[in-house]
C-alpha cells in the first residue's frame, strides 16, 4: 500500500505514525526493564506498529491489555 498525501490518507498516516511511536515507546521500555529480550523487544514494535497501523484504538486496546496483563 502507497500512502500519499491526500485529503483521505491524511488520517492513515497520522495512525501509522502515532503506532509508529507507541510500539517504540513499549518495546524500548520493556527492554529497558528487562520485561523482554532485544528479539522480543522488535516483536512486540513490529507487532503493535501492524496492529496500531491499521487498526487503531479498537485493535490496539484489546491486544496492550493482554500484553500487560501477561
Amino acid at each position: 500500500m502507497i500512502l500519499l498525501v491526500e485529503p483521505g490518507n491524511s488520517v492513515i498516516i497520522y495512525q501509522f505514525l502515532m503506532g509508529f511511536i507507541l510500539a517504540l515507546l513499549i518495546s524500548v521500555f520493556s527492554v529497558r526493564i528487562n520485561f523482554l529480550t532485544i528479539s522480543g523487544g522488535i516483536a512486540v514494535f513490529l507487532l503493535a506498529f501492524l496492529i496500531f497501523g491499521f487498526g487503531g484504538w479498537k485493535w490496539t486496546i484489546p491486544i496492550l491489555s493482554f500484553f500487560i496483563a501477561s
